[in-house]
């Protein structure tokens, strides 16, 4: 919320260490966003809370569980062995090679193929070199 001063009064959820923003991050975020007018009872309850609920604030003094929660169960299913075994792929096979074709060999058979003999490229008419 911006205030008519131009302060950012804010309330937030708590964070953990790595979630916090550093105070240059929030000015952008806050620069960015659409400005909304606030009611000056909004205002002053706004400071009333932030008074209220200031103080010193370590996020380091937070430790975010999940990960270490998560990884305690993976291993107990595994000790107690309520897995189930992944599918092994089958080992890659070789590659089957490209097959190359030559194109004007295959062109040339396709022709003597038609019973029709290899020629040379038409000779021009007389009138024709006498046009060009």
């Amino acid at each position: 919320m911006i205030v008519p001063n131009g302060e950012a009064l804010m309330l937030i959820t708590l964070r953990f260490a790595n979630e916090v923003l550093a105070p240059i991050q929030v000015q952008k975020a806050v620069a960015s966003g659409k400005d909304r007018k606030a009611t000056s009872a909004e205002i002053a309850m706004a400071r009333k809370l932030v008074e209220q609920m200031s103080g010193p604030f370590k996020p380091e003094a937070f430790k975010d569980t999940y990960r270490a929660d998560l990884m305690r169960r993976i291993q107990e299913k595994i000790r107690s062995k309520q897995t189930h075994a992944l599918a092994e792929e089958p080992p890659p096979s070789e590659r089957p090679k490209a097959q190359v074709i030559d194109l004007v060999e295959a062109l040339r058979a396709s022709l003597r193929k038609k019973g029709a003999p290899a020629r040379a490229a038409p000779r021009k008419s007389a009138k024709a070199r006498k046009r060009a």
